[in-house]
């Protein structure tokens, strides 16, 4: 496998266990409300037998390539201070309840960087994040390896470009998973097809 199919496929695979980690969280949360339609159960259905999805994730990722995700979708950007500690520390804190250990890393809210935010990041932990490929393309200087290696901060934390190629996969309208007829199916709002009248 060469080595940037072998990123590629690494960077996928953080991203589909960055989504699990945010569904499951998701579903504890959900099947409590008013109005609950059933998420929680029907995510505990992709679970192995007998285990909670927690569990299952927690089995599935025993390479501890498990990463936290932000306490809340806050652009940590617009965060400083004791805000910025209260997101990061919350999730690494719910990360450690749910699965029974501290993340190694963790999915900032869109990817985003700033100077300084590595240091909260080591503060709490975490050893290495994600960041969007055009902070690795725009950084100064310039990655010898753009988003194909990890860049360390100051801190020593270290930053892992999302490479574009996996993001379309995941997100692109025209040829990731929501171009795929099964999921727009789903997601189809059926008010646009109905007669103004």
């Amino acid at each position: 496998m060469s080595k940037r199919l072998l990123a590629s496929t690494a960077a996928l695979w953080l991203a589909l266990l960055a989504l699990s980690i945010a569904l499951s969280t998701l579903a504890s949360i959900h099947d409590t409300l008013p109005g609950d339609t059933g998420t929680a159960s029907w995510l505990q259905g992709l679970s192995f037998p007998g285990e909670s999805l927690a569990d299952t994730v927690r089995s599935i990722t025993s390479t501890q390539l498990l990463l936290a995700a932000g306490g809340a979708l806050a652009l940590l950007l617009w965060l400083r201070g004791y805000r910025l500690e209260a997101q990061v520390f919350a999730a690494a804190h719910e990360h450690e309840r749910i699965f029974g250990s501290k993340p190694r890393g963790m999915w900032v809210p869109e990817c985003a960087y700033y100077p300084g935010l590595d240091d909260v990041l080591a503060e709490a932990g975490i050893r290495y994040f994600l960041v969007d490929s055009h902070g690795m393309e725009n950084a100064d200087p310039r990655p010898a390896f753009d988003v194909n290696a990890p860049v360390y901060c100051p801190s020593g934390v270290a930053a892992f470009g999302r490479h574009p190629t996996t993001s379309k996969l995941v997100w692109s309208s025209r040829v990731g998973y929501p171009a795929d007829y099964n999921y727009r199916e789903y997601y189809r709002d059926i008010s646009y097809e109905l007669d103004d009248e």
